[in-house]
């Protein structure tokens, strides 16, 4: 026979089975913080994630151009992030599978959206191939949408890095990196002025490749020229995020590209995007997947721990 448990104890019972079901959850997070592979069921699209435990750093500078100024405190919690640019291969993927239907939540209310990527009215690829090469020319919405597709294909919650994760994912790896700066960033003179393959230099010190140059990587941010200002002055902040406002323009693209000096390239760098990506866009209205003028854009993905629930 069962002994029942005297009510006087129960709620402690209860209390101290929730705490060791909540420990042992999060012992087996911590334990499955590691670098994995996963596949997208139904393509022959395999991606890599490297695990970057989180802390505190110097977000921004204190010297170079006004929107990286100033140095600021910043905390990041754990995340993984994508070891590779997100190719062509994968991003075709998404663009051709019309099975699962992708919510249009972050588009402006007068934008009449579809759920999957237009067809582009010219060589989306600029003419550089697409074998192992990164996705160039998409928007910020483009690649926020195929994070979703992704998440729905996968049953993990993927997105674009925020402007703090992406940067301290770059700082990190820079102190920890084992080669010399010209043989991990493709700037214009070692690219020859184009995007080359995804993995095709160095990784830096936590595995990843292509943080600095090839493409200039998007983020979740909204572009806020004063947002490092405003932040220095309210004190350490704890995963900060300029909230999207619901407008196409401007968002945050990060790290400097191939089209780029190597003295514009680096952990800070950040730009806006601007309508003239666009301009030679003969739609209208203009798509809202493809940036014309723009093929100096790609993105990568993140994943955080707890966020799948």
């Amino acid at each position: 026979m069962k002994r029942a448990v005297p009510s006087s104890r129960w709620g402690s019972w209860l209390l101290a089975s929730s705490a060791a079901a909540l420990l042992s959850a999060a012992t087996s997070e911590r334990e499955a913080f590691e670098a994995y592979s996963e596949g997208v069921p139904g393509t022959n699209v395999r991606f890599e994630m490297v695990p970057v435990a989180g802390g505190r750093f110097e977000m921004g500078r204190d010297d170079g151009p006004e929107d990286e100024r100033p140095a600021h405190p910043v905390r990041v919690s754990d995340f993984w992030i994508s070891r590779h640019e997100v190719t062509w291969e994968a991003f075709d993927a998404f663009r051709t599978d019309g099975e699962l239907p992708v919510a249009d939540d972050d588009l402006p209310e007068d934008v009449d959206g579809v759920t999957r990527p237009t067809p582009p009215y010219a060589d989306e690829s600029f003419g550089y191939g697409k074998k192992s090469q990164p996705v160039i020319s998409v928007t910020h919405h483009a690649a926020r949408t195929y994070a979703r597709w992704l998440s729905e294909r996968t049953g993990r919650r993927y997105r674009l890095p925020t402007e703090a994760e992406w940067e301290y994912a770059c700082r990190t790896g820079e102190g920890t990196a084992t080669s010399d700066l010209d043989e991990r960033v493709s700037d214009y003179r070692s690219s020859d002025g184009r995007p080359r393959p995804v993995g095709g230099r160095a990784p830096d010190g936590l595995g990843l490749h292509d943080m600095l140059g090839n493409v200039a990587e998007w983020v979740e941010d909204r572009y806020d020229e004063g947002a490092y200002s405003a932040r220095a002055a309210e004190g350490p902040a704890a995963d900060p995020l300029v909230q999207d406002a619901g407008e196409l323009y401007p968002h945050v693209v990060r790290g400097g590209s191939f089209a780029d000096d190597l003295e514009e390239i680096g952990c800070s760098a950040r730009s806006a995007s601007d309508p003239k990506w666009s301009r030679r866009d003969p739609q209208r209205p203009q798509s809202i997947w493809w940036h014309t003028d723009a093929h100096h854009v790609g993105f990568r993905i993140v994943r955080v721990p707890g966020e799948d629930e």
